[in-house]
């Protein structure tokens, strides 16, 4: 019987009988193990594409507002800034990277400064509301704000160059952060789950009079999971649109290639007829 690595599942697991021959009788302990480098290859996959429309976004929209920005100074809890107050920003329809918003011309605030006075009222679709004294985070949901005092956050100073650099920090942080943080979540979904097909294999296996055990059962679930796997990287890395129904429809996939990998599994020996010269048969067995 050949032996097939992980490298081969990636393709073998579509189609190939003998790969899950394989897996049964030469994967025993490597199984989860290849599980969680195949998921953890697909997040890496998907944070790259992450950084790159971060980057995009950082490049474009955010980097508009950021020369809009006002240079602010807090000291001794006292708001100042370098804006004539009360000074609006908006998000502008040009920011956008899309050519039919660009089109609109609208505008949306999203934050007032004022460095004179502590009785500013923002319109409640306003997020942010910053006075001589305090900040006020509005939802528009919840017509009461939420108020911070600015001798709260010490002594600060805010440049252009702070925003760049905190806009570089977040370019950086955010794809490593949903590598470190999906990745690991969704291999212990996966694992869980594959639990519930290894279930699903004993049962089939029973049904079809195939003699496996759980934990060969289970090895052919965690492979039984690639399909799925690389088809929902496929999905996240171009610009599809999604599919609502997807993680069901994925799910329904690797119970299909369980039972795919459970019927490979059935094997067939050839038994003399007790008669002379009587015929030879080929007769299922376990």
């Amino acid at each position: 019987m050949n032996s097939y690595s992980g490298l081969h599942a990636l393709y073998m697991c579509f189609f190939s009988k003998d790969l899950y021959r394989s897996v049964v009788r030469t994967w025993k302990g490597i199984a989860f193990l290849y599980l969680f480098l195949l998921i953890m290859t697909s997040w890496l996959l998907i944070s790259v594409k992450v950084y790159f429309v971060m980057s995009e976004v950082m490049n474009g929209p955010v980097k508009k507002l950021i020369e809009r920005l006002p240079v602010v100074e807090i000291k001794d809890g006292e708001f100042k800034m370098d804006k004539p107050s009360p000074y609006r920003l908006n998000l502008n329809s040009t920011d956008s990277m899309d050519p039919a918003v660009r089109q609109t011309n609208r505008e949306v605030p999203i934050a007032v400064f004022d460095a004179t006075t502590d009785d500013v009222k923002g319109d409640e679709t306003i997020p942010f509301v910053v006075t001589k004294h305090f900040l006020y985070i509005q939802n528009g949901k919840d017509p009461k704000a939420q108020e911070f005092e600015l001798k709260t956050f010490g002594d600060v100073n805010y440049t252009r160059e702070s925003y760049i650099e905190l806009a570089e920090t977040i370019k950086l942080w955010v794809p490593i952060v949903v590598f470190l943080v999906a990745g690991p979540i969704s291999f212990i979904c996966c694992a869980i789950l594959s639990l519930i097909l290894a279930a699903i294999g004993m049962a089939s296996a029973n049904g079809m009079n195939v003699k496996l055990t759980y934990g060969e059962c289970l090895r052919i679930a965690c492979v039984a999971f690639t399909p799925a796997v690389l088809l929902d990287t496929v999905l996240k890395l171009l610009p599809l649109p999604q599919m609502p129904l997807w993680p069901i429809v994925g799910f329904l996939a690797a119970v299909g290639y369980t039972i795919f990998g459970v019927m490979s599994n059935k094997q067939t020996v050839v038994v003399e007829d007790s008669f002379p010269g009587g015929t030879n048969e080929t007769t299922p067995t376990t």
